[in-house]
């Protein structure tokens, strides 16, 4: 029985690294920088797909940050989603505030959903966040999805004036708002849909909402 279980977790680690080589491939990042965008140590990326002798897989926490920091697919599909189907992965919610809340602590496509994707938009650019709630009221409505691409870096120029997916900076949280110039060089104006303002927020990078689909 442990010969077996060591298979298959040596299995579940080689598919999660060529996964994870693929992403790579897809986005042109390093290894160290994907890390260093997902939040964790650039040693855990790099041990795991430069050492042989590491044949225990990823966690669950660690594959999620990566899907949602690369916008790539995770690397199995959710329960019920339809092989060859155009899905795109629900990474979070969003709850009070217009915060995002990420939903990577569930075993691996157990807790995420798979969504359809975008019409014209490969579906391998995008991830969705579902809206909880009605603290987005009238702009968005519970149980909408949100669309956007998390291969954005920085702020485009034509985030502005747009409802984006925006992550403040230094660890900060992650919104759905509108944006805005701010005061002062990488500060931004965010703007609720109550028209409450957050100003000169600094923000690290913002991503425009691609589409929204009602529940």
């Amino acid at each position: 029985m442990d010969g077996e279980s060591d298979m298959e977790t040596a299995s579940e680690a080689e598919r999660v690294r060529l996964w994870l080589r693929d992403v790579i491939d897809r986005t042109g990042l390093t290894p160290t920088a994907l890390a260093r965008r997902a939040g964790l140590a650039p040693s855990t990326l790099n041990k795991f797909l430069n050492d042989d002798r590491v044949d225990h897989c990823l966690s669950v926490t660690t594959v999620g940050k990566i899907a949602r920091a690369s916008g790539q697919p995770l690397p199995i599909p959710a329960p019920g989603a339809t092989e060859g189907a155009r899905t795109v992965p629900v990474v979070g919610y969003v709850g009070a505030g217009a915060t995002i809340y990420p939903m990577d602590d569930h075993p691996m496509g157990g807790g995420l959903e798979e969504a359809e994707a975008p019409p014209g938009i490969e579906p391998g650019q995008i991830i969705a966040v579902r809206v909880q709630g009605d603290s987005m009221a009238p702009t968005l409505q519970d149980g909408w999805l949100i669309y956007y691409s998390r291969s954005i870096v920085g702020v485009p120029h034509d985030c502005l004036g747009q409802l984006c997916v925006i992550k403040v900076a230094d660890e900060g949280p992650t919104y759905v708002k509108f944006l805005y110039q701010g005061g002062k060089t990488g500060h931004f104006d965010l703007v609720g849909s109550a028209a409450q303002v957050m100003k000169d927020v600094p923000v690290e990078w913002a991503a425009r909402v691609r589409w929204i689909k009602p529940a």
